[in-house]
C-alpha cells in the first residue's frame, strides 16, 4: 500500500541548487529561519521562492491477503481468515451429532488471529460444558465455530459454512491430507466409517489430549 506523505515543495523557477532545497527539508528547524538564512547568504533576491505542499508516496506494510471465507446459512454471519486451515477434524462426540442432526460434525482448524467476523448481527455464543464456547447463528440456525477454552490460541471453524472455492484447490487439498475423526468411541452405532486411511482417536487427538495444559486436562479438571 502506497500512502501520501506532505512535505514542502519548491518552484520549478527556483534558481538554487538542490543541495540548498535539501537543507531546507532535512532540517528541523523553521524553514523560514533557513529561507532568511538563505536570502541573506545570496546576492539575488528570492521572493518567488515560495514553500508549498506536495505528496511523496511512503510504503507501508500491505493487509495479509484473504486465504478463506464463509458465512453461515442466511449470510448474517460472515468471516474472512487470512490463513488457511491447519487440519481437518471430523468429530463424531454426542453433542456434535445432536447439534448438526448428522453422524459427525466436520471442523477446519485455524489459528484464532487469522479470523475476522465481517458481520455478526445474528451470531450467539454456547456454552454447553465449560470446556469450550460453541458459536450459532440464531436466525438459521447454523453452527458456525467452536473453541476450547484451554486452547484459545485455536477455533474449529465449522467446515459447512466455509466457501470451498476462495480456498482453491490446492489449499483444500492440503488440509484434507490433514484429515482425521476424533471421538470414534461416540460414533452413531447406525454409521460406519469407510476406510479413508484417514487417523482415527476414540477421543481428543494426540496433540488435544498429551498435555496437561491441553484440552483433555481441562476436561479431567472440570470433572475434579
Amino acid at each position: 500500500m502506497i500512502r501520501a506523505c506532505p512535505t514542502v515543495c519548491f518552484s520549478p523557477a527556483d534558481p538554487f541548487p538542490m543541495s540548498n532545497k535539501l537543507h531546507l527539508l532535512t532540517s528541523p528547524t523553521s524553514y523560514f529561519f533557513k529561507l532568511s538564512s538563505l536570502q541573506h547568504s545570496t546576492q539575488t533576491p528570492i521572493p518567488h521562492l515560495k514553500p508549498s505542499i506536495c505528496h511523496i508516496p511512503t510504503m507501508t506494510s500491505p493487509n495479509p491477503p484473504i486465504a478463506l471465507k464463509g458465512s453461515c446459512l442466511c449470510g448474517s454471519t460472515t468471516y474472512t481468515s487470512t490463513t488457511l486451515p491447519t487440519s481437518l477434524c471430523y468429530c463424531h462426540c454426542t453433542t456434535c451429532r445432536r447439534l448438526s442432526g448428522a453422524p459427525f460434525l466436520p471442523f477446519f482448524d485455524l489459528p484464532s488471529s487469522s479470523i475476522s467476523f465481517t458481520s455478526t448481527t445474528d451470531l450467539k455464543t454456547l456454552n454447553l460444558s465449560a470446556a469450550a464456547e460453541r458459536a450459532f447463528c440464531s436466525s438459521c440456525g447454523s453452527p458456525v465455530y467452536m473453541k476450547y477454552k484451554a486452547s484459545p490460541q485455536s477455533i474449529g471453524i465449522c467446515a459447512g459454512t466455509v466457501d470451498e472455492n476462495s480456498m482453491g484447490p490446492k489449499g483444500l487439498g492440503a488440509v484434507q491430507a490433514k484429515a482425521n475423526h476424533i471421538f470414534v468411541g461416540e460414533k452413531a452405532g447406525w454409521y460406519e466409517i469407510g476406510e479413508d486411511g484417514l487417523r482415527r482417536y476414540e477421543r481428543f487427538t494426540d496433540a488435544m489430549g498429551e498435555e496437561d495444559g491441553g484440552v483433555q486436562g481441562e476436561e479431567k479438571r472440570q470433572k475434579e
